[in-house]
C-alpha cells in the first residue's frame, strides 16, 4: 500500500508532466512559423534569454531593447556562476533585461520570451513553489511597480534569435562578467539586420 507522500509525490509529478505535455504541444504549433516584429508605436521590444548547462549547474543570459523601427537600442549578456535549472537562467534573464531597461528610463516595454514556462509563470502564481519562485514574484513586482506598460509574450525561438546569441555567448565569459551597452555587439549585428529584413517584409 503506498503511503501519503507517495500519492502526493505521484499526483504533483502527474500534473507536471501532463501541463509540460501541453506546453510543447503548443510550443509546436508556434514553431518555425514566425519570425520577429516590430513593437507598436511608443513601446519598446525586449527579447531576452537564458542557456542553462545542466552537468555544471551554471548558466548565462542575453537580452536585447528594440524600437518601432527594428533598431537595438540597448543590449547586454552576462554569465551566471550558479543556478538551478533551465527555467531559473530564462528568470534571471528576465531580471537583467528589466533592470537595465528601468536604469535607462524606459517605461514602455512588452517583453518576449521563448520559455512557454516562464511567461506562464509570469502572468500567473501557479509556479511560485518552484525553485525559480522568489524570481517569478520579483519580476512580476518590478513590473508592476517599475514600468507604465509592460507585457509579457511568448514567442518561438525563431523570434528570439539575437537574444539567444547573446546568451550563448556569455556562456564562455568569466563566472560573473556581464556587460549592457547601447548596441548589440558585432557578432549579432547580422541576425539584428536579418530581423530587420523579415519584419519588413511582413
Amino acid at each position: 500500500m503506498q503511503s501519503t507522500d507517495e500519492v502526493v509525490f505521484r499526483t504533483i509529478k502527474y500534473v507536471a508532466d501532463t501541463e509540460m505535455m501541453q506546453f510543447q504541444k503548443v510550443k509546436e504549433r508556434y514553431k518555425s512559423h514566425e519570425c520577429w516584429s516590430k513593437p507598436q508605436a511608443e513601446l519598446l521590444k525586449v527579447n531576452f534569454d537564458g542557456a542553462f548547462v545542466a552537468q555544471e549547474k551554471r548558466g548565462s543570459w542575453g537580452f536585447v531593447v528594440r524600437d518601432e523601427n527594428g533598431q537595438a537600442v540597448l543590449a547586454g549578456a552576462g554569465n551566471l556562476q550558479a543556478v538551478h535549472d533551465a527555467l531559473c537562467a530564462e528568470a534571471e534573464a528576465c531580471s537583467a533585461a528589466l533592470t537595465a531597461t528601468m536604469n535607462h528610463g524606459m517605461s514602455n516595454i512588452v517583453l518576449e520570451s521563448d520559455s512557454l514556462v516562464l511567461v506562464d509563470a509570469l502572468k500567473t502564481d501557479k509556479h511560485n513553489q518552484s525553485l525559480g519562485g522568489p524570481l517569478f514574484r520579483e519580476a512580476r513586482a518590478e513590473m508592476r511597480l517599475s514600468f507604465a506598460v509592460a507585457h509579457i509574450n511568448f514567442r518561438p525561438r525563431s523570434c528570439n534569435m539575437v537574444a539567444h546569441e547573446l546568451a550563448r555567448l556569455s556562456l564562455s565569459w568569466d563566472p560573473g562578467q556581464s556587460m549592457v551597452e547601447r548596441s548589440t555587439p558585432k557578432v549579432c549585428n547580422s541576425s539584428v539586420s536579418r530581423d530587420l529584413a523579415k519584419a519588413v517584409l511582413k
